[in-house]
């Protein structure tokens, strides 16, 4: 029996070997993961559910019905008991299609979001091992705010951040391209569109186009993910980089820094709402370094 024999031998053993990581991933894949044959499960209650297999040790995909049956989950079971659907979840996982809650590059920052937490969406790539910093701002913007957001991104890995951002044109694509591949893109649209070439993550399913509702869904995981995010450029009530950006101030989803413009109506309102200016992104290391402020004027 030759080496390749040898490792062809323990791969096949270790493929069989009870795995409560692969268990928790699959399901999850099954009952959450939009796209999949059937009914999809309530999300509100994947709290309940990853609790309910982690404390009863679920190595088996056999068992997860039983076992989530037994703690009262019983849509959830019946969903599990589809005939393609534990199938469907585990080529998508074997396969790398899929992160959820239970990998360890899932953002730990997304965890504070409780049962909003997505407990998992489809993937491209590697997802970096890091805390983010979220880059966003506007499609059609003057070359100086595009050299901006490349620049602050490339200073947030200088610091040993990861940079979060939505995989839009303007200024998302340039700070992908200032992050030099310590990038994760949040996808307001299937991962079969995806074009540029970085990791991303999208909670659509793979062929689902843009859409409004699921821009706002990935505008909330960016701000959700991130230590701080900088809005690099806004307008004024208008678009998505203003929704999304007053959104995480009312709901404190982090903190926010805005490129120092003070002609802006969007900057100065920002900062009114809690956010801070930045005026350079070689001063983004200080920027860190202060607290976030409360935005007390948005917190009832």
């Amino acid at each position: 029996m030759d080496l390749l024999d040898v490792l062809c031998g323990i791969l096949k053993y270790l493929n069989t070997v009870p795995n409560e990581h692969h268990c928790l991933a699959v399901v999850l894949a099954a009952l959450y993961l939009r796209g999949a044959p059937g009914p999809m499960a309530p999300r509100q209650r994947w709290c309940q559910v990853e609790g309910a297999l982690r404390r009863a040790g679920c190595t088996y995909l056999e068992s997860a019905p039983e076992i989530l049956a037994h703690h009262g989950l019983w849509y959830e079971a019946t969903i599990l008991q589809h005939p393609l659907r534990l199938a469907w979840a585990e080529k998508v996982c074997e396969l790398g299609g899929a992160m959820s809650v239970v990998d360890d590059a899932y953002p730990a920052a997304w965890f504070a979001l409780g049962a909003q937490a997505p407990p998992v969406l489809w993937k491209v790539g590697e997802v970096p091992e890091a805390d983010f910093i979220g880059v966003v701002g506007s499609r059609n913007v003057p070359e100086p705010v595009l050299g901006f957001a490349y620049e602050v991104a490339k200073q947030a890995v200088f610091l040993g951040y990861g940079v979060v951002s939505g995989g839009a044109s303007g200024c998302d694509a340039a700070a992908a391209r200032g992050a030099r591949g310590q990038v994760l893109e949040i996808l307001p649209y299937g991962v079969r569109h995806h074009r540029g070439g970085h990791p991303a993550l999208a909670l659509a399913p793979p062929d689902e186009p843009f859409s409004a509702a699921l821009a706002m869904e990935r505008n909330a995981l960016i701000y959700a993910a991130s230590r701080q995010t900088i809005v690099v450029h806004s307008r004024f009530r208008e678009g998505g980089t203003w929704v999304g950006a007053t959104d995480a101030l009312r709901r404190r989803l982090c903190p926010l820094l805005v490129r120092d413009d003070p002609e802006s109506q969007a900057h100065r309102a920002l900062m009114a709402l809690g956010a801070r200016s930045l005026r350079e992104p070689s001063e983004l290391a200080d920027a860190l370094r202060l607290p976030g402020l409360q935005p007390s004027l948005m917190s009832a």
